[in-house]
């Protein structure tokens, strides 16, 4: 999963600008744990264009992908936001070519309220936010998993 995009405003909704950028991967060998991603995010926050907000990096720790969906947790390693620094965070990209969509863990408590070292590996929400036209692209690269061959066949 890789790629960096900008989330829009919703416009007589709320003027909220989100941008995530992603780098993470896992090695063939690794294909049966995802805990073994290895990568980066980052994270832009504003409460409107150009406005206030908060912003974060981290490392990746768990990445898992279905056809070209992939979720993806990490923990923040710098941060402008307080208490949150160590803890996990979670995206959701559905690579959708131009019309891609993405999901994030906070979304689903509002900020961070003292839960997301709860948060388990590889979990987040349903990528519910559409990508703002001309403001990136994500590419996730499907997991193909080693199923085994049934028996007698």
């Amino acid at each position: 999963m890789a790629g960096r995009a900008g989330c829009p405003f919703r416009e007589n909704v709320t003027p909220e600008d989100v941008t995530f950028t992603f780098d993470a991967h896992l090695a063939a060998e690794d294909i049966k744990d995802p805990s073994k991603a290895t990568g980066t995010f980052h994270f832009v926050h504003l409460d409107e264009p150009g406005g206030e907000g908060g912003w974060a990096k981290g490392r990746i720790d768990c990445l898992m992908t279905g056809g070209k969906v992939a979720t993806a947790t990490g923990v923040i390693t710098e941060t402008n936001l307080p208490d949150t620094e160590g803890k996990r965070v979670g995206f959701t990209v559905d690579d959708r070519g131009r019309q891609d969509r993405v999901g994030y863990s906070w979304a689903a408590y509002g900020a961070t309220q003292g839960r997301p070292g709860t948060l388990a590996k590889c979990a987040s929400s349903a990528p519910y936010e559409k990508v703002r036209k001309g403001a990136g692209d994500f590419h996730v690269v499907p997991w193909q998993v080693p199923y085994p061959e049934p028996r007698g066949s």
